[in-house]
């Protein structure tokens, strides 16, 4: 009876990588190891590298926005309070010229 070769079984169920278009950043992927380093590069993950959908959404879900906001209204509600405060002690705005650039 003669030899036999086989490929490793996870060799036999893989499929061929098929290039794409990234919708992150618009870059031709075409390989696992380029596929690895855009997500790298991108900041972003594959669900079929173990992470759970739920998992994934609870990371978009997640506001990171919220103490930057808080700050600002911080920063906000002093700004109104020392504006009102000059107004009390009478301050005038200058009116700005037709040719000022108003920002």
């Amino acid at each position: 009876m003669g030899r036999v070769i086989t490929a490793p079984r996870v060799l036999l169920h893989t499929k061929p990588f098929e290039p794409f278009k990234s919708p992150v950043d618009g870059s031709i992927v075409s390989s696992r190891r380029e596929l690895q380093e855009h997500n790298k590069r991108n900041s972003v993950v594959n669900t079929h590298d173990g992470y759970d959908e739920q998992t994934i959404l609870g990371w978009t879900q997640k506001d990171y926005q919220k103490p930057l906001d808080e700050e600002r209204k911080k920063d906000l509600k002093d700004d109104m309070r020392k504006a009102v405060q000059k107004l009390e002690e009478g301050y005038t705005p200058h009116p700005a010229s037709e040719d000022e650039i108003i920002p």
